[in-house]
């Protein structure tokens, strides 16, 4: 079986509105800063700007990962792998999203599933349930031979993180900034 990746097509298309809007009126913030000759002020906006897209970065890349013996949930921060012979549960609703019990008593909800509102007309919290229970095998491994889930505290994610150090560097030089006053 090929790898499949599922997630709600809205998590980037919001991401990147957000992050599109975010930096549509930062040219008006730079302007308003600079013609109060406010620099350390920027430097913090520039800061929060940045560290504000990071975050969106985070949420759009979330995705649960398909793959022949196992399952990646990728969430905005870490990430969790598990097999799916240990997976023992599996539920989905427009309400709860979408969430997976394991052998070992593990709860794991894919954050791109989280509730909302289009989940009612397009059902993809149903869908991505279906697809990973087609996936389990009929008679799943006993608790004590079952692999337990493997994490992964902080995910790489090369573009939020370039921006995060843009946010460390740019809130340090809004404080020197500020204290040189």
């Amino acid at each position: 079986m090929e790898e499949r990746a599922l997630r709600r097509r809205s998590w980037p298309v919001f991401a990147g509105i957000a992050i599109a809007a975010l930096w549509g009126v930062y040219p008006w913030t730079v302007d308003m800063n600079l013609g109060q000759g406010d620099y350390a002020d920027l430097w913090r906006i520039t800061a929060l700007w940045c560290a504000t897209s990071a975050f969106f970065l985070r949420l759009g890349t979330c995705v649960v990962v398909l793959r022949a013996e196992s399952l990646v949930v990728i969430n905005p921060i870490g990430s969790k792998e598990v097999r799916y012979d240990a997976i023992r549960k599996v539920v989905a609703g427009p309400a709860s999203g979408l969430k997976m019990a394991t052998a070992h008593d593990e709860r794991l909800a894919p954050v791109v599933f989280a509730g909302s509102l289009l989940d009612y007309r397009f059902a993809t919290s149903e869908s991505a349930a279906d697809e990973i229970r087609r996936r389990m095998p009929r008679k799943p491994r006993p608790a004590a031979q079952a692999e337990p889930v493997r994490r992964q505290l902080v995910r790489p994610c090369r573009s939020a993180d370039l921006l995060l150090a843009a946010a460390v560097v740019s809130g340090i030089v809004g404080e020197v900034l500020g204290l040189a006053k």
